[in-house]
């Protein structure tokens, strides 16, 4: 070997040496990266004030009785009960006058107006006061949803917290064991470097986890009433209802029977028939405005028609929902369970010197996804049960009296 070889080897040496240790120097304690812990990761919200314990039930009852929500639903049931009141009065008046009356042939003579208003505010009446409370039950079952849909977006994103977090630990662990292996002298530089990424990501992952559950909490707790920044410990968790044991046939009878929109379709034709036959008696058949109630009282002839075929698929619709709901639930928990073996597998190979990092953290990453999934898939398959059930009663949309 020459002279100028001989330089340019150690030379080499030199800068591999000191590179290799200013390297060392870099990452000697891993662990000082790694406790950069979710603890320390602060976001500008901090809930205050003695938390207050909060059941999925508890808090709609809240929202029942407390708040714009449960003072929009009383303000609408008190008027309804004075449109109630107004068409029974307006019928009484009516009444009485036809009473004075000789008879009904002439009432119709002179004042056939009056009949009809006697006859439309009569089946208007009736159908007000029967359905005042079914009005008020959808206002309950809409704020029920609405408070079922917050509680379960939270116990969502807390479990997407608690995931992420759980992806922070283990990536940490695993550039703990890849810093142990780079000092032995068995793991690359590059697997090192990737290891901190990794632990990098996860750590924004938490963060933003953290950040979405506070908007959460914040957006709940205007909702319910409470002071924006209360502090609330959420008492339920994420767990698989029961399905329900309502028969698709049963489900569609029980919506046909309860659904206010049946009924006020019913009530449109009836008072449409009213007003076309007393129309008959003014006008002419033949003529434009007879013509044109009549196909407007054919229009809502059909609507009554169409109607139960309308719920009918809206059940069919919900069941199917529900069906899919369980079965994507059912996949997620065999996808986790799969997702989390992999990654055990995985660790073992790569302990072995079977698999790369690379391989390890794409394992860990499945892992943590299919933790996220199938938190999403539970609070899917407890909202299509709820909406199931919904919508084989009165629903959740109030009706014009």
């Amino acid at each position: 070997m020459n002279k100028k070889s001989l330089s340019w080897l150690l030379v080499s040496t030199l800068i591999l040496s000191a590179s290799t240790f200013a390297f060392a120097e870099e990452v000697k304690s891993p662990n000082n990266i790694a406790e950069t812990t979710i603890a320390e990761t602060k976001t500008s919200v901090d809930f205050t004030g003695v938390s207050i314990k909060l059941s999925l039930k508890d808090a709609i009852k809240r929202m029942q009785t407390q708040g714009i929500d449960a003072e929009a639903a009383e303000l609408n049931k008190k008027a309804d009960q004075a449109i109630a009141a107004g068409y029974s009065e307006s019928a009484r008046r009516l009444y009485k006058e036809l009473q004075k009356s000789d008879g009904l042939s002439e009432i119709i003579r002179s004042s056939g107006e009056s009949v009809i208003q006697q006859k439309v505010s009569k089946l208007t009446r009736d159908f007000a006061q029967a359905n005042v409370e079914n009005n008020y039950k959808a206002d309950m079952n809409r704020i029920e949803s609405d408070t079922i849909n917050l509680y379960y977006n939270i116990l969502q994103a807390q479990d997407s917290l608690k995931a992420a977090e759980d992806h922070f630990k283990t990536q940490k662990t695993i550039l703990n064991n890849v810093q142990k292996k780079f000092d032995l002298g068995v793991a690359a530089k590059i697997d090192l470097q990737s290891a901190k990424t990794g632990l990098a990501t996860a750590e924004t992952g938490v963060l933003e986890a953290k950040i979405a559950l506070d908007n959460l909490k914040m957006a709940f707790n205007i909702r319910l009433g409470y002071p924006l920044m209360q502090s609330i410990a959420f008492t339920d968790r994420l767990e698989t209802l029961e399905m329900p044991s309502v028969t698709l046939d049963k489900a569609i009878a029980n919506a046909k029977a309860n659904r206010m929109e049946i009924k006020r379709a019913k009530l449109d034709v009836e008072t449409k028939a009213i007003l076309l036959d007393h129309l008959q008696y003014t006008v002419s058949k033949t003529s434009s405005t007879y013509l044109n109630e009549k196909v407007s009282y054919m229009r809502y002839e059909q609507n009554l028609k169409n109607q139960p075929l309308e719920i009918e698929k809206e059940i069919r619709k919900k069941y199917m929902e529900l069906q899919e709901a369980k079965a994507q639930l059912q996949t997620e928990k065999d996808t986790a369970a799969l997702a989390k073996e992999k990654y055990r597998l995985a660790m073992i190979s790569y302990d072995a010197g079977l698999k790369t990092l690379t391989d390890v953290q794409s394992e860990e990453i499945s892992k943590f996804e299919a933790e996220m999934n199938l938190a999403k898939a539970i609070a899917n398959y407890d909202l299509a049960v709820y909406a199931y059930q919904y919508a084989q009663g009165v629903g959740t949309e109030r009706i014009s009296l």
